[in-house]
């Protein structure tokens, strides 16, 4: 027989689970976690000696205190994004802290506990890190206010080949909620996944396949013989100048694309195989190019989330 567990009981199972994991107690639980390197400790009050390489951070919400511990490095990129000439050092740190944040969050939910100030702070390591990967495709030069891109990076990204260029680009047009006949010009044709839809279809032939396929019967047109049965029909009336008919067919096909997940991972595989370098933070650097080049102008409210494991 199995006992529903209780309230306290829950709470008392997610306490001693994120104090395993995250929540130190004591002086020995905070060498502990700075042993392992871990990104975001979680103090019940404030320490007067704080471990080489971390910071103290105090949020406050409705009056309850909440205080962290969390490396320095990571606090100097989250306050100054942008700010330092090592793009990839910051993705790197902010990376590893916010995993640590949505491990430590996801903990609270399935507790059934909803942490502001936790939500808080992976918003803070989000937006950051969104802010990081724009500075990695761009630089600004020296004396001058207008950035350029950051060529030797695109390059690296493969973003020159055409055919991870068509494949953002479709990625954009799936985001933007644009149709397969606004994309052909943008040369996505080679991407496109086409079905085949049953149905009765018609297609009006102009007058010069009107005239291909039938000729005058003395009071009205007739197919010729090699059209007959072979999907087509035209209205017969006695006026040489009436020129109507149809192409049939029972199968059609519509061209649509891809998801953007099967278009993220065909572009890895082609940079695979072509002996590129695929680092961890490519795939938000190729979605912040797609949101920069395509995307934040036309509607801004529907980019990409960049983050290392949107």
């Amino acid at each position: 027989m199995t006992l529903p567990i209780t309230e306290h009981l829950r709470k008392n199972m997610l306490e001693k689970k994120l104090q395993q994991k995250y929540v130190a107690r004591s002086s020995e639980d905070v060498a502990t976690y700075v042993g392992k390197k871990q990104k975001l400790i979680v103090v019940e009050k404030p320490l007067e000696t704080i471990p080489q390489g971390y910071t103290q951070v105090t949020m406050t919400y409705r009056g309850e205190r909440h205080i962290f511990l969390i490396p320095e490095k990571a606090k100097f990129f989250m306050a100054n994004p942008g700010e330092d000439s090592k793009p990839l050092d910051a993705l790197d740190e902010i990376a590893d802290f916010y995993a640590e944040c949505s491990d430590f969050e996801h903990e609270l939910k399935l507790g059934g506990t909803f942490s502001v100030t936790q939500t808080n702070v992976s918003t803070l390591a989000r937006n950051s890190y969104a802010v990081w990967t724009i500075n990695q495709l761009v630089k600004q030069q020296r004396g001058s206010e207008t950035p350029e891109w950051n060529d030797a990076e695109l390059e690296r990204l493969g973003t020159n080949d055409a055919y991870v260029s068509d494949r953002l680009q479709g990625i954009a047009a799936l985001m933007l909620g644009k149709n397969v006949q606004d994309l052909q010009e943008a040369g996505l044709d080679d991407i496109l996944v086409h079905k085949k839809v049953q149905g009765t279809y018609k297609e009006i032939l102009s007058e010069e396949e009107f005239d291909q396929i039938t000729c005058w019967a003395g009071s009205h047109y007739e197919l010729k013989s090699g059209y007959r049965n072979a999907g087509h029909d035209i209205e017969r009336r006695h006026d040489t100048g009436h020129k109507k008919g149809w192409k049939i067919s029972h199968e059609k096909e519509f061209s649509h694309l891809p998801s953007i997940e099967k278009l993220e991972q065909e572009i890895e595989e082609h940079r695979q195989n072509q002996g590129k370098e695929i680092t961890r933070h490519d795939k938000a650097l190729l979605r912040t190019l797609v949101n920069m080049k395509y995307i934040a102008q036309k509607d801004a409210a529907k980019q990409l989330d960049v983050m290392e494991n949107a």
